[in-house]
């Protein structure tokens, strides 16, 4: 616990003059030494409870809406299977300074559980530039298709919970590749 509130305070620092930052800095820090740490999750926990965090400024604007997913995808069936982030519009640049999809080795896998619950098991690594500055993450997400070509995203895992995200389909012209536009949300930060 102690190490990721020192980790989190260093991000505050480092990020002294780009306060926008430190949001994705700190998240490493959740993800790599708070995670699944029991004295940091209710240490959060109790923050959120009385208010004790402040929200960090949003991270962009959210691109598109359900309406522009592709109705073509109606099941999770559709996209079963492992998936590679290869682009993003999130790089760490204005409007979009987290740079979440600039996290090396992210890889998606849309699995379904002997109990029928589907889950998204992500793995990724801190860093940029496809170089890792963090050993591997892993973080699972349940997953269900609420329109067509919408997935939304319930962590489990989640040092700040709850996290939610809603990804949009927006063209899939190969079954091997598809294009997708996603935006979530934390307690304190918008993304």
């Amino acid at each position: 616990c102690a190490k990721t509130i020192g980790c989190i305070q260093t991000c505050v620092l480092d990020n002294i003059d780009s306060e926008d930052k430190t949001a994705a800095c700190a998240y490493i820090c959740e993800m790599t030494h708070g995670y699944e740490n029991r004295q940091f999750k209710e240490l959060i926990e109790c923050m959120l409870e009385h208010n004790c965090m402040v929200r960090y400024p949003d991270d962009g604007p959210c691109k598109g809406s359900d309406a522009d997913a592709i109705t073509s995808v109606k099941t999770m069936d559709d996209i079963e299977g492992d998936w590679w982030v290869l682009r993003g519009v999130n790089c760490g640049e204005q409007p979009y300074p987290g740079g979440y999809d600039w996290y090396p080795c992210q890889h998606e896998r849309f699995i379904k559980t002997a109990n029928g619950q589907w889950i998204n098991n992500v793995t990724y690594c801190g860093g940029r530039h496809d170089v890792c500055e963090t050993d591997i993450i892993v973080t699972v997400a349940n997953v269900s298709m609420p329109a067509p070509g919408v997935v939304n995203h319930k962590y489990t895992d989640a040092p700040l919970d709850p996290q939610e995200e809603d990804w949009r389909l927006v063209s899939m012209p190969h079954p091997d590749y598809a294009l997708m536009l996603w935006c979530g949300h934390l307690p304190v930060l918008d993304y």
